[in-house]
């Protein structure tokens, strides 16, 4: 059974932006066969130091499980692999970018169009996301990261 990950940063991922790429706060995963969630951030709040995006990059790499995702090709496992010391470990990562499920990929190479993942939710009456990105951002940066993580979580569990 898969494993359903999500991350939340600072801001959106721009190629030519001069600031460079954006912290990582968190990244969640939620283990369908387990029924277990697994958290990786910075307990003091702020970006995740290398050595834990490092942990959870290894994480989905080693679960031996399929590793699905939202738009995560793009950019969840871009920018995780981005902020990963080790070689070895980016390239695992552009190879689990192909092997993996990212939903809006499939969806939007069979329909032609994007969609959210709120509206997925909504259309499949399965729940509905806590709160967008840009509230997790100001909550994280307030400090409210218990807020954000069960956020995070919970698209886990909506993708799932």
């Amino acid at each position: 059974m898969p494993v359903f990950f999500d991350a939340e940063t600072s801001g959106l991922f721009e190629e030519d932006d001069p600031k460079g790429a954006p912290d990582i706060y968190c990244v969640c995963a939620y283990d369908s066969a387990l029924k277990t969630l697994r958290r990786f951030y910075e307990p003091t709040g702020g970006a995740m130091p290398p050595n834990r995006v490092e942990e959870a990059a290894r994480y989905l790499l080693n679960c031996g499980q399929l590793v699905v995702g939202f738009n995560s090709a793009a950019y969840d496992l871009r920018l995780i692999a981005h902020h990963c010391k080790s070689n070895d470990l980016k390239q695992s990562l552009a190879e689990l970018a192909f092997d993996h499920t990212d939903v809006l990929v499939s969806f939007w190479s069979r329909t032609g169009y994007p969609s959210s993942l709120q509206s997925f939710a909504s259309g499949m009456e399965c729940g509905a996301k806590l709160m967008d990105g840009k509230d997790a951002i100001t909550a994280w940066q307030n400090n409210e990261l218990e807020t954000v993580l069960e956020y995070c979580d919970g698209d886990c569990k909506l993708l799932a």
